[in-house]
């Protein structure tokens, strides 16, 4: 009778298989966990936008029953120009009521008033359903800090109807993309003064950030292995085809953020430029090895002739 038996494995390897194991399992719960993080900011993204109204600290204000309320509509906010499009809808309340729903009983004039940018005014004849009218605001701050810039938004609203103050209400809603809007509404006068702040939503900064991170390691990567292969002069033409396509793909992966103004935020001049600058100078840095070390091959088969 033969008896089988089972190798014996030695005790370095049966570690080495643990090792291996256990290595695994942190790849996988770390793959796990950045899959929970992503689902994450996208659900809580998406719970941010089930409402577009938005929460103005308004309690100052009392235009009473019969009035006139403004509904701004933000439509575009693009920090790169400045500008802030919004649609403004007035709405009949009380005696400015006509015979029907959304229809004004007297004229109304509407004027927005915004910092560095000449008055718009819109005129409402009477006896018509009014339709919303659109106005390009001006933006206070820049994109310097993109992506965590908070611009802010500074306007005036009054209303009138022949010659005379109406009372005005403002109920302010968000449409634009990727931004999340809030502020205060002071009433002077029947004037009332909206000064509205606006701050990007985490999925668009996550998004950025990654993008950052893979900036930064093509710089790392040309720093430790074209670095490297340049000082011992032992440059393939692999490499610089890799460096070439990298000059030109650093660029795209900047313009791929979302929400990304023109050139001059502070990602660009402590990120994109800087690598940009590092990888064009290890590309020309490779040449200029590659270049000598094939002269030096051309002259040694040459003497060798």
């Amino acid at each position: 009778m033969i008896r089988r038996t089972r190798p014996v494995r030695p005790a370095g390897s049966a570690r080495l298989a643990r090792r291996r194991r256990r290595r695994w399992r942190i790849v996988l719960l770390a793959g796990a966990g950045l899959l929970v993080l992503y689902y994450g900011l996208v659900i809580g993204s998406m719970r941010l936008h089930d409402t577009s109204a938005v929460a103005l600290d308004d309690g100052g204000l009392s235009p009473g029953a019969d009035r006139v309320t403004l509904e701004v509509e933000a439509v575009d906010l693009d920090t790169g120009t400045g500008a802030f499009d919004v649609q403004v809808l007035p709405v009949p309340r009380g005696r400015f009521v006509g015979k029907s729903t959304g229809e004004l009983r007297e004229p109304l004039t509407v004027q927005i008033v915004s910092p560095g940018q000449p008055p718009a005014s819109f005129d409402f004849p009477a006896g018509q359903v009014v339709d919303p009218v659109g106005a390009s605001l001006s933006t206070t701050v820049g994109a310097q800090s993109y992506p965590f810039d908070r611009p802010r938004v500074v306007f005036r609203l009054e209303a009138s109807s022949r010659d005379r103050s109406v009372p005005v209400g403002v109920e302010v809603v968000d449409r634009t993309e990727g931004w999340n809007l809030s502020g205060t509404v002071d009433e002077t006068d029947d004037v009332l003064r909206v000064d509205l702040d606006a701050g990007r939503e985490m999925l668009p900064i996550s998004f950025t950030l990654f993008y950052v991170g893979g900036i930064v390691v093509v710089a790392l990567i040309t720093i430790v292995l074209i670095g490297g292969s340049i000082v011992r002069r032992q440059v393939g033409f692999d490499q610089i085809i890799w460096l070439g396509a990298m000059l030109v793909a650093i660029p795209a992966v900047r313009n791929e953020m979302p929400g990304v103004p023109p050139i001059g935020t502070a990602v660009d001049l402590f990120v994109f430029l800087p690598s940009v600058a590092l990888v064009g100078a290890a590309l020309l840095a490779s040449i200029v090895v590659l270049a000598i070390n094939e002269a030096a091959a051309s002259r040694s088969g040459v003497a060798e002739e």
